[in-house]
């Protein structure tokens, strides 16, 4: 499957330019280097047949180097909280980008999107 997306999108409701893609986890480099590389010999460096594997839109590679800025960016902007019975988030999902943290236990996680 391929999906060629911008890297930012303006904010339906806020018009600014908003940062709203997860090319930090889609390049296999978000596994770490050793796998990274393992996967480049695997696939003789062909990165056509990776599960899952990001570039610019002109096909070009993306140094390694911006993968590494946008997740330190990332990591930096990152509000961890700890969850309580009873808790409720409601976010804007293209402003605030989101992700969970390892977790161990019982849970019950309700969704609902709306445009």
């Amino acid at each position: 499957m391929r999906q060629m997306r911008p890297a930012v999108i303006e904010h339906p409701h806020r018009k600014c330019k908003v940062w709203f893609n997860q090319v930090d986890e889609f390049h296999p480099s978000s596994y770490g280097e050793e796998l990274y590389q393992t996967m480049l010999d695997l696939y003789d460096g062909d990165t056509e047949k990776f599960p899952m594997y990001a570039q610019f839109g002109d096909g070009g590679e993306i140094p390694l180097s911006y993968l590494d800025t946008i997740r330190r960016a990332i990591r930096k902007n990152i509000i961890k909280f700890p969850w309580q019975k009873g808790d409720l988030l409601i976010l804007d999902n293209v402003l605030i980008g989101h992700g969970r943290m390892p977790f161990t236990g019982a849970r019950r996680t309700l969704v609902a999107m709306t445009k």
